[in-house]
């Protein structure tokens, strides 16, 4: 790949056990890479659920931070993903021919009942723009319990629903 090439990036997940959402921060060197789009990948929906992406969020771009992730909606009954898989593709744009590193930081998976899961992060990885390369990182992001904010309005929202749900069958069988 030359500068003005394009070249992808498979952020992949091994050995996780009911993953229900997770999220990254992509760190790239902004003079070489450009993030010209983040896609989420099937892995998911592999359980059934149905996978919504959380960006991604390019307002760091320019310093050379993005923000993804994803999670899923269903029924509690219904597991998460479980296994390896293909978490998101990342589209890159290079800038110049050049050779850098890419690494995520701030990873989070998360399971049933908002717990985290564990996660064992790849090193940094090089990415030569005359070749390609995946995406490691390490790292772990703030937030209550280690979940960032947006789980938790999911799950606030869910548990909403079922309250409506209770409050509306309750009134149907008066």
């Amino acid at each position: 790949v030359e500068g003005a090439d394009t070249l992808t990036t498979e952020v992949t997940v091994a050995g996780v056990e009911g993953l229900l959402g997770f999220q990254f921060d992509v760190n790239f060197d902004p003079d070489i890479l450009a993030v010209d789009s983040i896609e989420l990948g099937p892995f998911l929906a592999s359980s059934g659920r149905a996978p919504q992406p959380l960006g991604p969020d390019e307002k760091e771009a320019a310093e050379g931070r993005v923000v993804f992730g994803g999670f899923t909606l269903g029924t509690p009954d219904v597991a998460g993903a479980s296994g390896d898989g293909l978490l998101a593709t990342i589209t890159w744009r290079a800038l110049q021919d050049s050779e850098t590193k890419v690494n995520l930081s701030r990873i989070q998976l998360a399971g049933a009942n908002a717990q985290p899961l564990t996660v064992d992060p790849a090193s940094e990885t090089p990415v030569t723009i005359n070749g390609g390369g995946s995406v490691g990182g390490s790292g772990s992001a703030p937030g209550f319990l280690g979940l960032p904010w947006y789980l938790w309005l999911l799950i606030l929202l869910v548990v909403l629903v079922v309250v409506v749900l209770v409050i509306m069958r309750r009134r149907r069988s008066k």
